[in-house]
């Protein structure tokens, strides 16, 4: 089976996460191309369509997994190969591109969402519903002395981790600053918050073990892919209540769900620090475990589609 995959590289780089999804897919014996999206905006992806339809001829795929909504729509502008699209978030979220993502999800044979709030959003009752599951063999718990060793971090410091980088407007950062200098000062503790950007998976693992605590106080989210390697790794969590974060971390002893209120997220992260001071770790690889939300669990799921798909194919 052969199956070109669809997305942007407009930022140098494959979406880690899409990058293990199709990594995970090859390791069951999955033929997956990359067709990568190099210009950003609408029209950089409409001025692929005759290079996807050169890149078809030649490759003679069996299917074609868009991810996002403008890579589906783009898929779409052939109507030889079925398509199977996943909307990842910001392209439901999004109301200035959700027409878009309609569009999209209309024209391929399956639509795939990473959570039942985006597919409920979408209004499309015929969605599926499949998250980006995690490496497991990466998002490891370590020692968190060890973690700070191996990322050069100061032994003599306390750190909490920043869910992205700061200048992400969607991150709502501002708020994770202001709640993480009151918590700072409440416990009169030498703390520093960390910015997650620009690291490698290995790294970002690393990183969580030295941390405290995953901190996220999104304005919205998907399904993100950092709660989930917080939870493999068994980290402490404070995070407004987002896409699937309450379902992921509810009744995880030790992650808090907080209102996006400077009140609420300094109390959350003193909650956690100081749960992460006495007990040290979560029970929040058992969620993922039991979720089913380990890479090649995922990759059997989607596999799955893929067959349905081909069994079922027929176009007009």
């Amino acid at each position: 089976m052969k199956v070109v995959i669809i997305s942007s590289t407009a930022s140098c780089e494959l979406s880690p996460f899409i990058q293990e999804q199709i990594d995970s897919l090859r390791l069951i014996g999955i033929n997956c191309v990359l067709f990568p999206i190099t210009q950003k905006g609408f029209f950089g992806y409409i001025k692929h369509i005759k290079l996807l339809k050169k890149f078809i001829r030649l490759e003679k795929p069996d299917l074609i997994h868009a991810h996002y909504g403008l890579s589906g729509l783009l898929a779409n502008t052939q109507r030889k190969i079925p398509v199977i699209t996943t909307f990842h978030g910001s392209d439901i979220n999004n109301k200035k591109i959700r027409w878009i993502s309609s569009i999209a999800a209309r024209l391929s044979k399956h639509s795939i969402y990473v959570t039942e709030h985006l597919k409920i959003l979408a209004g499309n009752k015929k969605g599926l519903v499949i998250p980006c599951g995690v490496d497991l063999s990466i998002f490891n718990p370590e020692d968190m002395e060890a973690a700070k060793q191996k990322m050069k971090l100061d032994s003599s410091k306390n750190y909490v981790l920043f869910c992205s980088s700061f200048d992400n407007p969607v991150k709502n950062s501002q708020l994770a600053k202001d709640a993480f200098n009151a918590t700072k000062k409440r416990l009169s503790m030498n703390l520093e918050l960390l910015e997650l950007k620009q690291f490698s998976r290995e790294e970002v693992s690393s990183l969580l073990n030295a941390s405290y605590c995953l901190l996220m106080t999104s304005f919205s989210e998907g399904s993100p892919q950092v709660i989930k390697e917080a939870l493999a790794t068994n980290r402490p969590i404070v995070s407004t209540a987002v896409g699937s974060v309450e379902e992921l971390i509810n009744e995880v002893e030790g992650c808090s769900l907080v209102e996006p209120q400077l009140e609420s997220v300094i109390n959350g992260l003193e909650k956690c620090i100081l749960y992460s001071i006495q007990n040290g770790a979560t029970q929040g690889r058992k969620r993922i475990q039991s979720n089913l939300l380990g890479l090649q669990q995922i990759a059997a799921s989607i596999h799955s589609i893929y067959r349905k798909t081909l069994n079922t194919k027929s176009f007009t």
